[in-house]
């Protein structure tokens, strides 16, 4: 499964399992979105570092999603997968140039060889040079669209509201909304 690509079609025949990094998580159960990751997904996993950051850190400072990812962990759909010696250093060698939840999300996705939903940029790309397939938040909206999952309005309405919350260019907005126009929606 190493370097495989993933296409649309296997994506939503198959009830995957993800790996994802902090801001996806987040972002998702802002948007109201997480329950259709879980019909999307059959199970998440998280490495410490992001279960630490959106879980612990967030339920201490009053984040209402930190309470509802909690409760995906309490009934089994999102796990903390502890990384293997080798991806540990793996992961804090990519510490040098990524935040600690994205190096070990990177290496969690390499080491169970699963597919992760990642939003930085550089992150993208750190783990493409280790044959890691990403996704990000918008991307994953548009799959959801692509499944019937989301209407257009929702979809436009859910990659605005997106764009207003995250650090994202306008160009990159724009592109995701005239890829649901090519999609005919």
């Amino acid at each position: 499964m190493e370097g495989t690509k993933f296409r649309y079609d296997d994506i939503i025949l198959r009830n995957i399992m993800l790996v994802i990094n902090s801001s996806p998580l987040i972002h998702l159960a802002r948007l109201s979105k997480a329950r259709f990751l879980r019909d999307y997904a059959k199970r998440v996993l998280v490495p410490e570092a992001v279960h630490r950051e959106v879980v612990t850190t967030g339920l201490i400072e009053g984040y209402s999603e930190a309470s509802t990812i909690e409760g995906f962990e309490k009934d089994g759909w999102l796990a903390v997968e502890p990384l293997k010696p080798k991806f540990k250093n793996m992961a804090r060698a990519l510490g040098d140039t990524l935040g600690e939840g994205e190096a070990q999300a990177i290496a969690l996705a390499s080491q169970s060889m699963l597919r992760l939903l990642i939003d930085d940029d550089h992150g993208r790309r750190v783990a493409g040079y280790y044959n890691v397939d990403t996704v990000s938040t918008l991307g994953i909206l548009l799959e959801f669209l692509r499944a019937d999952t989301l209407t257009k309005q929702e979809y436009t309405a859910n990659v605005k509201h997106f764009a207003s919350q995250a650090w994202i260019a306008s160009s990159v907005v724009d592109e995701f909304l005239r890829r649901a126009d090519e999609l005919g929606y």
